[in-house]
């Protein structure tokens, strides 16, 4: 048998390229080469990819589960539908009665309805201010310690209530629950301080003068204390500060001192009145008046006994 042309013995070989049973010259090589490529691209495609992922026609929307959460997003398995639980029948009353509490509006108590608890009138943070500078003041000028002496003040929009320091309140450490209101001339509270109804006198008493302006200190001065001991002396003089004379009057009776505290105001005056060797009484318009005067009073008694 004959060999194929180009494949005789002896003979040059052919520049080209053979694909099966056929062979391409050389001078489309360069096109031959393009047309393999392609075939083969195409039929590699055919074989070993998958066909792309379908382009969703919507973007899923929040909260819808898509496959890489899992569950009825996957394999179109069908969603189940979320029912709302209703709460039972013994949730039902606590849930409504406690939208019934935040929906409800406390009414105030009307005037002939106040309770006991309930507050006669705000203290505005300016009183209890000054409580607790007075009190602290007084505390280090050594007019009283730390468990006795009360502070009293009138209300500056409401003149008949009262604002004073609960019994053994410590002056110089005040805080709001510290102070009560009453009102004047009335029974006041289970937590109001000893001696209290004298105070309301002189706070009444320097009303009369003065509508709606009176404050009271009651504190403990020990010189002063110590110059009221004799019991012949009735009055302390204090004109060489500029405060007058100072009453002094006996321990008794409620009732007997009430008389002569109204007596010593209208007639002897000064800012401050002496329970003879138990505490002094002082008033005036403001807090600030009142714990100067007893301030001056205190060193003035001082200075009048180590000269004796």
């Amino acid at each position: 048998m004959a060999p194929r042309p180009g494949f005789e013995p002896g003979s040059q070989p052919r520049q080209g390229c053979m694909i099966g049973h056929y062979t391409i010259g050389a001078g489309t090589f360069a096109k031959a080469n393009l047309y393999i490529i392609g075939l083969l691209n195409r039929k590699i495609m055919s074989e070993d990819s998958d066909p792309p992922a379908p382009t969703p026609s919507h973007t899923p929307s929040r909260g819808r589960a898509r496959p890489s959460m899992g569950g009825s997003g996957l394999f179109n398995t069908p969603k189940i539908s979320q029912i709302p639980v209703s709460p039972t029948s013994e949730e039902e009353p606590e849930i409504s009665e406690m939208i019934q509490q935040v929906t409800t509006p406390i009414s105030p108590p009307s005037n002939n309805q106040i309770t006991p608890s309930a507050p006669i009138t705000e203290i505005h943070p300016t009183i209890l201010n000054s409580f607790l500078q007075i009190g602290t003041r007084i505390h280090m000028d050594s007019l009283i310690r730390s468990h006795g002496g009360i502070l009293a003040q009138l209300d500056p929009e409401s003149p008949g209530i009262v604002h004073m320091t609960k019994r053994n309140t410590v002056l110089s450490n005040i805080v709001l629950d510290d102070i009560i209101s009453s009102h004047i001339g009335m029974n006041s509270s289970s937590h109001a301080p000893d001696n209290h109804p004298l105070i309301f006198v002189l706070l009444a008493q320097h009303s009369l003068n003065n509508p709606g302006k009176a404050a009271a200190i009651l504190a403990h001065c020990p010189w002063t204390l110590a110059s009221s001991s004799h019991e012949d002396s009735f009055v302390l003089d204090a004109n060489n500060i500029g405060l007058g004379r100072i009453a002094i009057i006996d321990d008794g009776s409620q009732d007997n001192m009430i008389s002569e505290i109204k007596e010593a105001v209208n007639q002897i005056g000064g800012p401050a009145i002496i329970i003879r060797n138990k505490f002094v009484l002082g008033f005036g318009s403001n807090l600030e008046t009142v714990s100067s005067n007893l301030t001056r009073l205190e060193h003035e008694m001082q200075r009048q006994y180590l000269n004796s």
